[in-house]
């Protein structure tokens, strides 16, 4: 990340996976304090985040933030294979008012196409009004 900031770059994005379970995650944090050019902005589930971990992510100076929901909480329990629904949302609006950028995140894919308007009227119904959705297409042989 440090020579990332010497090269004078914008943004960098932690992300891949789920950032925060990755080794050598938290000791990242310290370094984003150090950079003189770059923002950074962590891409996470928010699914296992404790209060303490949301409070040293905020802390470290990341500044923008991103939560993958892939649908309301049928569609989020059949992606994920886990009830934590409720646990995201509550994190992500903990997140939403700590940070300068927040983005809810969803990338529609068939297992959640059908649910993703559900989803965008939930989270307004929630006060969240930024999400970005990616919409991907698949690389196989082409169906007809």
């Amino acid at each position: 990340m440090l020579d990332l900031d010497r090269m004078e770059t914008f943004e960098i994005t932690l992300t891949g996976g789920e950032p925060t379970i990755r080794k050598g995650f938290w000791d990242l944090l310290d370094v984003v304090p150090k950079l003189k050019h770059s923002t950074v902005t962590l891409i996470t589930n928010a699914a296992n985040l404790s209060r303490e971990q949301m409070d040293r992510i905020i802390a470290s100076g990341i500044s923008s933030l991103r939560v993958s929901v892939d649908g309301t909480r049928e569609t989020f329990e059949a992606v994920r294979l886990v009830d934590r629904y409720d646990q995201v949302m509550e994190n992500s609006a903990y997140l939403r008012d700590r940070v300068d950028s927040f983005k809810v995140l969803t990338t529609v894919m068939k297992t959640n196409q059908q649910n993703v308007f559900a989803l965008v009227d939930d989270l307004r119904l929630r006060g969240f009004r930024r999400q970005d959705l990616i919409l991907v297409r698949s690389h196989g042989p082409r169906r007809t």
